[in-house]
C-alpha cells in the first residue's frame, strides 16, 4: 500500500492549521479554475452600487486559503484597476473597536486609489471618523494613520460633522467614482464573532459603508451566522442573509479522490518514518475506507496528521501502526468516543472472565454499553464506527456479527504485533502512550537479545526483571518464530532458563496457573526446543544438565513434566536418562540440606522416590540421613504441616503423603522420643499437636498406603495448554 523503501528522518511535522500562503499554482486541490471564475466576475462588475459576495463554507474547509488565492489573483491581474484590502473583525472586540478599525482600513485603501484632493479629503474624513469612534486605549496601536491627529485639526469641518455619516459616505463614494478604481474588501472569520458583532459587521457592509465602487467578499459558515442572526431577526437569519448578500458562492467540497490523495499522502509520510512494517493488509484497508468516507475538511485531515506526528516519538517502536492509525482517526473525528474507548477496556478486549464466566450474558451487557455510546456520535455514522472498532478489536466484530462468530482471545500474533486487542496492558499503551511496566518494549526486547549473546549476561538480565516482566519475556519467546533464532541464541536462552529458573518468583495476587513466570518459561522451552532437530534437543538439554544447573525444579519440570506432556520432544530412552540425572540433582541437594526447604519440594520428592515404583534405595537413603538427626526429621515433617493438598482448607498434618518414608507408628514412636528429649522443650507444643493428629489416624495404621501423588502448593501446575509448534 505504501512505498517505504526510502525512510525519511523524523522531524517537526506538526501542521498549524493556518491557511495556506503558497501560490495558487502550488495548490494541491486544483481550484485555479474556480478562483479565475470569481476574479473574472469581480473584474466584470460595472461598478456603481456596493456589491456583497458571500463565500459559504464550514469551519476547516479551506475558506481562508481560497480567499488568499483570490487576493493573489486580483493583485496579480488587476492591480491597476482594483485595490484589495483585508479586514478581520475577529481581531477586534466591542462595537467601537470594530467600527474604528474598519474606518481606518477603508481610509488606508482609499489613499491607494489616487492622489486627488477629493480622495485626500474623503480619506481624512474616514480617518477622523475612525479616531472619533476609537476607544482611548487604541491610540498609537496602529489601527489609525499616523497623521490622524494633525488631519483632524486641519479638517475641523469634518470633525464638526462626524455625526453625519451620509456626508462621509458621499465624499468616499465620490472619490471612488472619480478615481475609477474599485475597492475589494475581504472580510473573514465572521462566524467566529458574537451575535452582536455579527450584526455590526453586516450593518457596516450594507448600511454604514455601502460605498459606491466597493465589493465586499465575505467568508463564513452559513449555518453558524444564520443562527447568530436568528436572535435579532425573529428566527429569520437565513432569510436575512439572502437579503443582504448579492452573490452566494460555496467553497467547493473535497472530492473523494482529493480526500484519498491527501490522506494517503499523510499516511505515506508517516509510514516512511517508521520501522519495518507490513502496511499492505486488509485490516488497514478497512480502516482507510472509513477515513475516506468521513473526512470532510482539510482541517480534519491536518488534525489527523498532527495526532500521528505528535505521538510519533512515543509510538514508533512499540505500537501496531494499523491500530494507531485507526484510533487516531477516531480521536480526530469522534474525540468523545476515543475517550470512552480508552476508559472502558473491558468492553473492547477479551479476557478470561468474559470468555469463561457467563460469556453470553456479559456480551449482552457489553454490547448495550457500546450501543449507548454510539448514539452520541457527531461526525461518523454508526456503521462506520463499528467497522473502525471491529478492525481494531475482534471482540466488537463478535458482538455485532450476524453469524454469532467468536473471536479467539490472546492470539500469539496479536501479542507479537503489540495490538491494542492483545491484552489490557497493550490496550493501555494506545491511550497513555507508554508501555506498561510489566510488558516488553522494543528496547526491552533489544536488551534481551543483547543479553542472550552469553549465558552469564542473560542470567544477569533475567535477574533484574520483575515477575510481570519475566512472564512477558517468556510469553514473547513463546510467541515468536523460534526457527528464526540462531542456535547459539537459542542454546543460551534454554541454558539460562534451566540454570536459574528456580529463582523466578510467582506473580502476586494472581494464580500461577494463568500468569506464573515458571509455567510460561516451560511453555517457551517447549517451543524453543521443538525448533531444533530431535537429536539436537536432547544433546542441548544434556549439555545444560551437565553444568550442573543451579536450579533443580526447572530440570525436574523438563524431565518429568515437559517431556511427558509434549509428545515427540524426547524419546523414552532420552526421558529416562534426563530423569536419572534429575534424581542425582535431588540427591545432591538433599545431601547439602537445601532440598527439603525448596518451595517445590513436595512436588519433586515423589519424582525422586518414584511415583509408580518407589525406589527402596532412595527411601533408605532418606531414612538413613534422618536416623540420628531429630531436628532434620522435624524439618521434613514440617513440610507436611498446614499445607493444602486439595481444594479445601489446608491439612493440619497430612500423614498419608509421608507413608512411603515412615508409617504412622514409626512417626509416633519418633515424636514421643523427641517430646521426652529436654533439648526439644521449645518444640514440645508442636510435637504434641502432631501426635494428636497421628493418634486420630491410628486405626488406619495397617491400611494400604494411598498412591503418593501430592499436589504441590508452589510447584508448576500441569501444563494442559502447551502451545503446539506447526
Amino acid at each position: 500500500m505504501f512505498d517505504t523503501s526510502e525512510k525519511s528522518a523524523p522531524g517537526s511535522l506538526l501542521k498549524s492549521g493556518a491557511p495556506k500562503k503558497t501560490l495558487l499554482k502550488e495548490d494541491a486541490l486544483g481550484r485555479g479554475k474556480w478562483v479565475a471564475n470569481l476574479v473574472g466576475l469581480i473584474e466584470a462588475y460595472p461598478g456603481g452600487d456596493s456589491l456583497t459576495i458571500a463565500l459559504y463554507g464550514r469551519w476547516g474547509c479551506g475558506k481562508t486559503t481560497l480567499l488568499n488565492f483570490v487576493v493573489e489573483a486580483l493583485q496579480e491581474k488587476a492591480h491597476d484597476r482594483i485595490v484589495v484590502g483585508r479586514f478581520n473583525p475577529w481581531n477586534f472586540s466591542q462595537q467601537e473597536r470594530l467600527y474604528s478599525a474598519f474606518f481606518a482600513t477603508v481610509a488606508r485603501l482609499l489613499k491607494k486609489t489616487d492622489k486627488s484632493t477629493k480622495t485626500r479629503k474623503a480619506s481624512a474624513a474616514l480617518d477622523a471618523l475612525s479616531l472619533a469612534t476609537a476607544p482611548a486605549a487604541l491610540a498609537g496601536l496602529g489601527f489609525i494613520s499616523d497623521g490622524v491627529k494633525t488631519l483632524a485639526k486641519m479638517t475641523e469641518k469634518y470633525a464638526d460633522s462626524l455625526g453625519d455619516i451620509e456626508k462621509v459616505k458621499d465624499d468616499t463614494s465620490g472619490a471612488l467614482r472619480k478615481s475609477e478604481k474599485r475597492l475589494v474588501i475581504v472580510i473573514d472569520d465572521i462566524d467566529r464573532l458574537t451575535e452582536d458583532e455579527v450584526r455590526q459587521v453586516f450593518q457596516l457592509v450594507k448600511s454604514v459603508a455601502d460605498f459606491e465602487n466597493v465589493i465586499y467578499l465575505l467568508a463564513f459558515d452559513h449555518n453558524m451566522v444564520a443562527q447568530a442572526l436568528d436572535s435579532i431577526t425573529g428566527n429569520e437569519g437565513h432569510a436575512f442573509l439572502e437579503k443582504i448578500t448579492n452573490v452566494v458562492l460555496r467553497v467547493p467540497p473535497l472530492t473523494k479522490r482529493q480526500v484519498r490523495e491527501l490522506l494517503l499522502a499523510d499516511l505515506q509520510s508517516y509510514a516512511n518514518r517508521q520501522r519495518e512494517y507490513n502496511w499492505d493488509t486488509q485490516r488497514l484497508r478497512r480502516i482507510i475506507d472509513v477515513a475516506f468516507n468521513n473526512f470532510k475538511t482539510l482541517r480534519q485531515m491536518e488534525r489527523f496528521a498532527n495526532v500521528l506526528a505528535a505521538t510519533e516519538g512515543l509510538t514508533a517502536t512499540d505500537f501496531d501502526f494499523t491500530d494507531h492509525v485507526a484510533l487516531s482517526i477516531m480521536q480526530t473525528l469522534e474525540p468523545k468516543l476515543f475517550d470512552f474507548v480508552g476508559s472502558n477496556p473491558k468492553l473492547f478486549v477479551d479476557d478470561i472472565e468474559n470468555r469463561l464466566a457467563r460469556r453470553k450474558e456479559q456480551n449482552k451487557l457489553d454490547k448495550a454499553a457500546v450501543d449507548e455510546e454510539l448514539q452520541t456520535l457527531k461526525n461518523v455514522s454508526v456503521d462506520d464506527v463499528k467497522e473502525l472498532l471491529g478492525a481494531v478489536f475482534p471482540k466488537i466484530d463478535n458482538l455485532y456479527s450476524s453469524y454469532g462468530s467468536e473471536s479467539s482471545w490472546g492470539k500469539a500474533e496479536w501479542r507479537t504485533q503489540g495490538r491494542a486487542c492483545a491484552s489490557f496492558t497493550t490496550f493501555s499503551r494506545y491511550f497513555v502512550f507508554e508501555v506498561d511496566e510489566g510488558e516488553l518494549s522494543e528496547s526491552d526486547k533489544a536488551a534481551l537479545w543483547e543479553g542472550a549473546k552469553t549465558v552469564d549476561a542473560l542470567e544477569g538480565y533475567l535477574r533484574t526483571l520483575s515477575p510481570e516482566k519475566l512472564f512477558s519475556v517468556y510469553e514473547f519467546l513463546t510467541d515468536i518464530d523460534a526457527a528464526a533464532i540462531s542456535e547459539d541464541l537459542l542454546r543460551n536462552i534454554v541454558t539460562a532458563t534451566i540454570d536459574i529458573g528456580d529463582e523466578f518468583a510467582v506473580l502476586p495476587g494472581l494464580d500461577d496457573m494463568f500468569r506464573g513466570p515458571m509455567l510460561q518459561a516451560m511453555r517457551a522451552l517447549n517451543v524453543l526446543l521443538k525448533a531444533l532437530p530431535p537429536e539436537r534437543r536432547f544433546e542441548l538439554v544434556m549439555e545444560v544438565f551437565a553444568r550442573p544447573p543451579k536450579s533443580i525444579q526447572v530440570p525436574s519440570e523438563v524431565a518429568f513434566l515437559l517431556a511427558k506432556k509434549t509428545e515427540g520432544l524426547f524419546v523414552d530412552a532420552q526421558i529416562e536418562e534426563l530423569r536419572r540425572i534429575c534424581r542425582g540433582l535431588y540427591q545432591a541437594s538433599w545431601e547439602r540440606g537445601d532440598f527439603v526447604n525448596h518451595p517445590a519440594f513436595l512436588g519433586m520428592l515423589p519424582d525422586w522416590i518414584g511415583r509408580e515404583e518407589p525406589s527402596p534405595d532412595v527411601v533408605e537413603a532418606i531414612r538413613a540421613s534422618l536416623a540420628n538427626n531429630d531436628a532434620k526429621f522435624l524439618e521434613l515433617l514440617g513440610r507436611y504441616e498446614n499445607q493444602r493438598f486439595s481444594r479445601y482448607e489446608p491439612d493440619r498434618f497430612n500423614t498419608k503423603y509421608l507413608a512411603q518414608i515412615y508409617t504412622p507408628a514409626e512417626m509416633v514412636e519418633r515424636l514421643e522420643s523427641i517430646r521426652d528429649n529436654p533439648s526439644f522443650d521449645a518444640e514440645r507444643p508442636r510435637v504434641e499437636e502432631l501426635l494428636q493428629e497421628l493418634h486420630r489416624e491410628s486405626d488406619e495404621e495397617d491400611a494400604e498406603p494411598e498412591p503418593f501423588l501430592p499436589v504441590p502448593p508452589q510447584a508448576v501446575p500441569p501444563m494442559t495448554d502447551l502451545p503446539s509448534v506447526e
